[in-house]
């Protein structure tokens, strides 16, 4: 990976392609960690993040999985896409869990040859230990981006030890989980940045 991220220059416009976490499930839009990011940025938001969906798995709201998203990025015109593992592939073996995120990632580095790409750690709920699953996906995105010349953040696992910041059914985060999610990428984005 570079060493630096460039920086996002105004007017531009960044996709997420994620989950219902990034999407902000149970919450304003406005509410979501991207949304929180881009508030006050001079840059323009096109959040993907479809609910259910992750690289193998098929999402409630969208029909489709992260590969289906593609399209809709590549119509948002981005400067940067960010695109993050999901926990709705627990259960997916490592073999198709990788080999969906490998063809992901090099169908979107194909359809978005110019781009920044960045792409994030899978993010867990408050349990302070987690799946094997949420481990193998955030390694198989990191074995991605380094195939694709994207950039890989390793977020951790910012709800961690922090049952407050979830909502009842202990999946989704609050406002305040949202926040922590948000300043996590920012916390680890902000050093690679160019000035």
């Amino acid at each position: 990976m570079p060493a630096l991220l460039p920086p996002i220059p105004p007017g531009a416009v960044v996709v997420t392609i994620g989950d219902s976490i990034m999407r902000g499930w149970g919450l304003f839009d406005v509410q979501a960690w991207p949304a929180l990011l881009a508030a006050g940025a001079p840059w323009h938001l096109v959040n993907l993040a479809c609910d259910g969906a992750g690289f193998v798995t098929m999402g409630d709201g969208c029909d489709t999985n992260f590969m289906g998203l593609i399209p809709q990025a590549v119509a948002a015109k981005p400067t940067a896409v960010v695109i993050q593992s999901s926990s709705n592939d627990m259960g997916q073996s490592d073999a198709a869990i990788e080999e969906a995120t490998q063809q992901t990632m090099a169908a979107l580095r194909a359809a978005l040859p110019h781009a920044t790409v960045v792409a994030l750690s899978t993010v867990w709920n408050a349990d302070t230990t987690w799946p094997h699953e949420i481990t193998s996906s955030s390694a198989a995105i990191e074995r991605a981006a380094s195939h694709q010349q994207a950039y890989y953040v390793d977020l951790g696992q910012p709800l961690a030890g922090h049952p407050e910041w979830m909502q009842p059914d202990g999946v989704h985060p609050t406002a305040d989980g949202q926040q922590a999610i948000a300043d996590a990428v920012q916390r680890e984005i902000a050093p690679h940045v160019a000035p």
